[in-house]
């Protein structure tokens, strides 16, 4: 489990960082960086991306480390010959509605993918993934408009396909 202190988010950026070298590098060594499941791993980041820590500036400067290491990683996977089954088949690329320029769900937009998309990509996951999400949701209030804070729309929609 990731926790909001900027400790593990700095450990986590050099692992994206070298994974997104290594996948540019050629054909196989994308496949390797897939068949070693790098998009189960963007998963979970983005699962637990809204509870990590921004109160800091060094917090906040490794929270957008961190979302700009996972969209590299996302974008060069994306770029490769594998483009279609990693924007077709994983979930991340799903879930994730704006993985080319804005971290995961945090604006007031209406989400971009359908309803139906996002209900399917929630029944791929594991249901360890399902239930840290709803926790996420639950724990850090995504859904509540306050003094100062977004309404998380994709947690929004994500609590109406848990109630299904």
């Amino acid at each position: 489990m990731l926790s909001p202190s900027s400790q593990e988010m700095l450990v986590l950026v050099p692992v994206l960082n070298f994974i997104f070298r290594f996948a540019t590098e050629s054909y196989s060594a994308c496949q390797v960086a897939l068949d070693a499941g790098v998009l189960d791993i963007l998963l979970r980041i983005y699962i637990v991306f809204p509870t990590l820590s921004d109160t800091t500036r060094r917090n906040a400067d490794c929270k957008v480390a961190l979302r700009e290491a996972c969209r590299s990683t996302l974008n060069v996977l994306g770029q490769s010959q594998h483009q279609e089954a990693i924007f077709n088949n994983h979930p991340v690329c799903i879930l994730w509605k704006d993985v080319r320029s804005q971290p995961p769900g945090h604006t007031i937009d209406a989400p971009t993918n359908s309803d139906e998309e996002r209900c399917i990509a929630w029944r791929r996951v594991e249901k360890s993934c399902v239930e840290r999400r709803m926790i996420v949701i639950y724990r850090y209030s995504l859904w509540e408009l306050g003094p100062g804070s977004n309404v998380d729309m994709e947690a929004c929609a994500d609590i109406v396909e848990f109630t299904k």
